[in-house]
C-alpha cells in the first residue's frame, strides 16, 4: 500500500480513522506533498492546520511528516558525513 504502513497497519489505521482505503491514501499523498513543499516544521504545521482535517487526520499527518522530515534530515546528514570522509581520505592519499 505504501512504503511506511504494511497492509495490517494501513487496514488498522483506516478502521482508527473510519474511512476507505481512499480516503487514508490521500491522507498519506497530502503527507508527503506536505513534507516536500514545506522545508520548516512551522510550515510543516501550517499546511496540517489549513488542510482543515479533523483531530485523527491532523495527528497522523504531522506523524507521518515527522517521520519523513526525521528520515530526510538524517539522510542528508550521513550524505554529507561520507561525502567528508571521502574527501579526507583522497586529501590523506595525496600526501
Amino acid at each position: 500500500m505504501n512504503d511506511i504502513l504494511n497492509n495490517q497497519e494501513f487496514e488498522k489505521i483506516c478502521h482508527l480513522l473510519e474511512c476507505d482505503h481512499a480516503e487514508l491514501k490521500n491522507l498519506l499523498d497530502d503527507s508527503k506533498k506536505i513534507n516536500e513543499s514545506s522545508k520548516t516544521v512551522y510550515q510543516k504545521i501550517m499546511k496540517i492546520l489549513q488542510k482543515g482535517a479533523n483531530v485523527r487526520e491532523a495527528t497522523l499527518l504531522g506523524v507521518l511528516c515527522g517521520y519523513s522530515f526525521g528520515y530526510n534530515d538524517a539522510k542528508t546528514k550521513i550524505e554529507e558525513e561520507m561525502k567528508n570522509r571521502l574527501f579526507n581520505a583522497f586529501k590523506n592519499s595525496n600526501h
